[in-house]
């Protein structure tokens, strides 16, 4: 481990068990998460954090941390986002202590806004979160994904897909930040208003669970001011340590793939061999406004 690293978080309990049946402890986790830095920082970074922190692992009690700690280390940055409630102090990620501080603290998932901190009501990401209601499940949320790169595909725009780590898919477009959320979830509920036309058995927008038996939900409401969405290479609080893992759409189109492959041991492994397949939603900037011109055509 870095020295740096090491003189600025004193790591603590990492035999703790936090995942009883595989044995993976707290400094597993910790591992994992020190191999992935180069690659997770980019995706975190100067965005506004939420933890999800299980200090006696997976199978004891856990929260969600938003605010600002008091008791945070003077170099973990943070921002202050005006709420319904009033400003509010949160965790902005600037380096790669913070994210190894916070595995520390007990932090299994890190979920992240779809902005950065310099254009808080802007997001640079909208994603098409998609939620397989049983019977349906991860296969059947594939060509779905594929439907709607294909669509946006036809506009020119790029999207790029990522299992959520449990049984659902998240296609992400990375977009300039210059509307607001309001403006893009308006675009969104049109699209998947769209997409229920197009594939009315295999996909709905009903927000009662049991209008959802069988389908995949479109949740375009995840597009909003100051939701989160679990990070890409966060690891999941579930059996096996799944890790919410970029896919090619070549792996998507084909759909041999299951979400249990891509956990803690086989991650680090994978992007040594083919890269990190998410890196062009930091670094594209594609026009929100052709989206939105897409989607107006599609009603």
């Amino acid at each position: 481990m870095p020295v740096a690293i090491e003189k600025a978080v004193k790591f603590k309990n990492l035999d703790k068990v936090y995942w009883p049946e595989e044995g993976f402890t707290k400094g597993d986790l910790l591992n994992y998460y020190l191999a992935m830095l180069p690659q997770l920082l980019p995706h975190l970074l100067n965005r506004p954090m939420t933890m999800k922190r299980y200090p006696d692992g997976i199978t004891g009690k856990f929260f969600y941390q938003k605010n600002y700690p008091s008791y945070a280390p003077e170099w973990v940055a943070r921002v202050t986002v005006p709420t319904e409630e009033g400003p509010k102090d949160m965790i902005s990620v600037d380096r790669n202590e913070t994210i190894l501080w916070m595995v520390n603290l007990g932090c299994i998932e890190c979920h992240t806004w779809l902005s950065r901190v310099e254009a808080l009501n802007n997001p640079d990401i909208f994603i098409f979160d998609l939620d397989p209601a049983p019977p349906a499940g991860f296969a059947e949320t594939l060509p779905v994904a594929v439907a709607i790169r294909n669509i946006l595909q036809d506009y020119g725009l790029k999207s790029y897909a990522k299992t959520s780590g449990s049984d659902g898919v998240h296609v992400y477009v990375p977009v300039q930040p210059l509307v607001s959320y309001e403006v893009i979830r308006e675009g969104l509920q049109r699209f998947c208003q769209a997409l229920t036309s197009l594939l009315p058995d295999q996909v709905t927008i009903a927000m009662p669970k049991i209008k959802r038996e069988g389908k995949v939900y479109l949740d375009y409401l995840q597009n909003g001011y100051a939701k989160t969405t679990v990070a890409v290479y966060s690891v999941r609080p579930e059996q096996g340590a799944p890790v919410s893992t970029p896919l090619s759409w070549e792996e998507v189109i084909e759909g041999k793939i299951t979400p249990q492959q891509f956990n803690i041991n086989t991650v680090p492994q994978r992007v040594q061999n083919i890269g990190d397949l998410f890196r062009p939603v930091w670094e594209e900037r594609q026009d929100p406004r052709d989206f939105l011109r897409l989607t107006g055509k599609l009603i």
